[in-house]
């Protein structure tokens, strides 16, 4: 009996900044490994996405899509190289759309009188 090999892919700088922006957008939007693993079932075990968010593992390109529908994002922001907006500033914005129009009005309120508060410093 032959003894098989397996390809192990090495994990490079981007499958683990790709891994830390899994991990900030799924604490961000506070959806637990288990929801996020259930969502992608068979395809992703809670053991793999800790293993994706500590950059001990590649994420698949093909699994990229489905992760971003899964924690509501674009697929856009698990790529390091694009400084569009941060995960987080996109997790913020995504939220914000999701508030009825009375909350937004407080909200640009609010954020209007503290920078009305903000004076420069000589």
């Amino acid at each position: 009996m032959e003894a098989t090999t397996v390809d192990i892919k090495e994990v490079t700088e981007f499958d683990r900044q790709v891994g830390l922006r899994l991990l900030e957008i799924r604490e961000r939007r506070g959806i637990s490994e288990e929801k996020v693993a259930m969502l992608l079932y068979p395809d992703v075990t809670v053991h793999d996405l800790r293993d994706y968010e500590r950059g001990l593992k590649s994420v698949s390109l093909s699994l990229l899509p489905r992760l971003a529908e899964a924690l509501g994002v674009p697929l856009f922001v698990f790529f390091p190289e694009v400084p569009v907006v941060s995960p987080a500033d996109w997790c913020l914005l995504h939220d914000y759309r999701r508030l009825d129009e009375t909350s937004r009005t407080g909200i640009r309120r609010w954020i209007a009188f503290l920078l009305a508060d903000i004076s420069p410093v000589d």
